[in-house]
């Protein structure tokens, strides 16, 4: 990884660490209760379940307050938009419940300095979906059932993904659309149709550390090739009815990844990417070569 990117990935994580402990130690209000379609502007907690038909659950519309569902549920039915919306409001945290029968289970646009946190989430097509803005922390959610992106980041800059769960969606955690600088960190990716991780439409700076992959019907983690300055690290990506990890472009690093048992190659990487210390078992039906484009050192 390079000095410039690797500093700032730090930059990013004091940030985020700053946010989520000022996040959580906001208070929320007790307010009168909350109806589906409501305008959020001060911090709120949920005191009952919502049963939402149509258009957004509930819309962010204030700067630096928290939304706490108070581990209750926000169902959508199916035909509505978004659970919670937060569209140009900054330093606003979601956080523990549950968010289902939305097409987002939360959508976050324009924003910055977001903390979504420990919510159980199954969307009707992208579990948590980021369209501009940056500097935001999404973390220890459960995403399953997705008709599209357990996790979708696009044009947006400095995110950490970090401890999310994404089971069973149609692509796992997307980094798209000229994002940057992002860090996807220790998720796990179970049983996902196509990509469990990816990097993708011009994503420049994607950090893959430490996550782990498997059951995805298609290749474990994508590494598109028009994106650059891709860094993968100590990844364990196995069971993967293609590839573990295909890498396609060469501005790329990967670093002590461990790919088992996956049905084509453990690693497949066109030539010139940087590889050292990745280890591979029982991808390819056994046969050599495990990786190609890196070396892999056999897992024992």
């Amino acid at each position: 990884m390079g000095t410039t990117t690797h500093r700032f990935l730090l930059s990013i994580g004091a940030s985020v660490g700053v946010l989520a402990l000022a996040s959580a130690g906001l208070p929320a209000s007790a307010a009168d209760p909350v109806a589906c379609g409501d305008t959020i502007t001060t911090s709120t907690t949920l005191t009952q379940d919502l049963v939402c038909n149509g258009g957004d659950g509930l819309k962010i519309g204030a700067n630096g307050i928290v939304l706490d569902l108070g581990g209750h549920s926000i169902d959508g039915g199916g035909v509505s938009v978004a659970g919670v919306r937060i569209d140009n409001d900054h330093d606003v945290t979601v956080r523990n419940g549950s968010i289902a029968g939305f097409s987002a289970g939360v959508e976050v646009q324009q924003s910055q300095r977001a903390h979504v946190y420990s919510l159980d989430i199954t969307p009707v097509t992208r579990g948590i979906n980021i369209g501009g803005g940056g500097t935001h922390l999404i973390e220890k959610n459960i995403i399953h059932g997705a008709g599209g992106d357990g996790i979708r980041v696009a044009v947006s800059t400095g995110n950490v993904i970090a401890k999310n769960t994404v089971t069973g969606n149609v692509w796992g955690i997307s980094i798209a659309d000229w994002s940057s600088v992002t860090l996807v960190e220790k998720n796990v990716a179970t049983g996902n149709r196509h990509h469990g991780l990816g990097a993708f439409s011009g994503a420049t700076g994607t950090s893959f550390i430490k996550n782990i992959v498997s059951g995805t019907r298609d290749n474990g983690i994508v590494v598109g090739g028009d994106v650059s300055g891709s860094y993968l690290e100590k990844n364990t990506v196995s069971t993967s009815r293609l590839a573990g990890i295909l890498v396609n472009n060469v501005n790329s690093t990967l670093v002590k990844n461990v790919v088992v048992d996956n049905v084509e190659l453990g690693i497949e990487a066109v030539e010139g990417v940087i590889g050292s210390g990745n280890l591979a078992a029982g991808n390819n039906g056994g046969v050599d070569p495990q990786c190609t484009g890196v070396v892999c050192l056999p897992y024992v």
